[in-house]
């Protein structure tokens, strides 16, 4: 186990070491139950053919979040401002935010909380031929601890690397694997919360599946990514240390309603699957599945 650790580790540093050597010389909403990060990335994507020019980068991706079985009204958010470098790689800094406008269990307001702050590092296409459309894309993660949540729970850091094999179609449709080891970082084996132990996570591995295109002449993009997430959680207050895993489906439909903003609707569903593999869980993932309407707005 020890060398399976040192593993992720070591794949986690290593995607940041790569980071450093290839820029320009120019220079998880996590619950008061749980550390890990239950959802894939909110991110409109897009596909484009060529890289803009090098200059100042930033945006905003606001989603309206509805749980029809508990009957609350929330929002998923994030900012995000950085460069842009010649050749298109970029370097940013996201910080995530959530509210809560109406949840039966707290007062009446915004509760609003910060979430995960991150930099990040995308380097695209170090490896690509315009002949296949196949490319090799690397995004180091570097998480702070501005989510107090897990803060109150010894979360320190973590740090992430994704390895992306994309395979372009045309200029409006791809599909993109991605695998992320990851590392975490905290200062106790977890904590007590509302009564409940919670397990902090050691190490991590995310795969994504991804597939989007422009659905016909309409200008609306079709986003279908899915996860499988699996964390080994340390062992604390004589729970053992134990793997647990979670796979989710989070399609979504936006449309550009200006060349900086899009709008839309998106679904994202619980976890398909039993925390141990034991099975699938599908009927209520789709039921305590969550419907978001989409702002993303970028300079």
């Amino acid at each position: 186990m020890r060398q399976f650790k040192l593993m992720f580790a070591m794949l986690a540093i290593a995607g940041l070491s790569i980071a450093a050597e290839n820029t320009p010389s120019t220079t998880t909403a996590t619950t008061a139950t749980g550390n890990v990060t239950s959802a894939p990335n909110t991110t409109v994507t897009t596909t484009t053919s060529a890289p803009s020019a090098a200059g100042i980068i930033g945006g905003v991706d606001l989603r309206p979040t509805y749980k029809s079985t508990v009957g609350s009204f929330a929002t998923e958010d994030y900012g995000q401002v950085g460069y842009r470098f010649n050749g298109g790689n970029t370097v940013t800094y996201r910080q995530e935010f959530m509210t809560n406008l109406y949840e039966p269990s707290l007062s009446p307001g915004l509760n609003a909380q910060i979430g995960d702050g991150s930099l990040r590092l995308k380097l695209n296409n170090l490896m690509s031929s315009r002949a296949t459309g196949l490319s090799f894309h690397l995004e180091p993660r570097l998480y702070v601890p501005t989510n107090a949540v897990k803060r109150d729970n010894g979360f320190i850091t973590a740090a992430r690397t994704y390895v992306k094999l994309k395979q372009n179609f045309s200029p409006t449709t791809y599909f993109q694997v991605q695998d992320s080891p990851i590392l975490h970082v905290y200062s106790k084996d977890g904590n007590t919360v509302a009564g409940k132990l919670v397990q902090n996570p050691d190490v991590e591995n995310r795969f994504l599946v991804e597939f989007e295109t422009q659905l016909f002449l309409t200008g609306l993009t079709l986003y279908v990514p899915l996860e499988l997430q699996s964390a080994h959680l340390r062992g604390f207050g004589g729970k053992e240390g134990t793997w647990s895993h979670r796979v989710t489906f989070w399609p979504e439909i936006t449309y550009p309603v200006a060349s900086t903003v899009r709008l839309g609707v998106a679904f994202r569903s619980d976890n398909m699957v039993k925390a141990d593999l034991s099975g699938t869980n599908l009927d209520q993932a789709f039921r305590n599945g969550v419907t978001q309407m989409v702002f993303n707005a970028s300079l």
